[in-house]
């Protein structure tokens, strides 16, 4: 159903746009358009995390991160890892071979697998430290969670 849906957008858009992606090197696809503003909305995602475990420096009291910021932080990462999930599965495929060999290297599958994966790992991470500290998670909740973490932190990436 996806498929028939965006197919006369890529034609639309395929005829009538080209996107520079450096000065010599000029791409003419809908899929890369879609790609590139997926990607952004991940990595904003994932920065918007990364402020929520900052401290703020206004308030002298707020040295620790609080568990609802932690929350937020978790629910952040997952939701960054389903868009890089969705460039890989579902966008990147559809990319032509001769398209994605000129594609900055932020956009490279290997890249995009990489950081959905460090995504997914770090969340893991915060919910394993969360649960640890917390007295009512039980054996087998931090058991799984550890079991997870190590998954995803074994997995090479280049």
């Amino acid at each position: 159903m996806k498929r028939i849906f965006l197919e006369p957008l890529r034609i639309q858009i395929h005829q009538e746009v080209n996107f520079f992606i450096c000065n010599d090197i000029s791409v003419a696809d809908s899929w890369f358009e879609l790609l590139s503003v997926v990607h952004i909305m991940a990595m904003m995602t994932l920065m918007e995390a990364n402020s929520k475990l900052i401290p703020d420096q206004t308030i002298p009291s707020k040295i620790v991160e609080s568990t609802d910021d932690i929350g937020s932080a978790v629910d952040l990462l997952v939701k960054a890892a389903g868009y890089l999930q969705f460039c890989l599965r579902e966008i990147l495929v559809q990319i032509p071979p001769h398209i994605k060999m000129k594609l900055p290297v932020d956009l490279q599958e290997n890249v995009l697998e990489a950081t959905y994966i460090q995504a997914l790992g770090q969340g893991t991470e915060m919910q394993l430290a969360s649960a640890v500290g917390c007295k009512n998670a039980t054996l087998s909740v931090k058991r799984r969670l550890a079991c997870e973490q190590l998954s995803y932190f074994s997995q090479p990436h280049y």
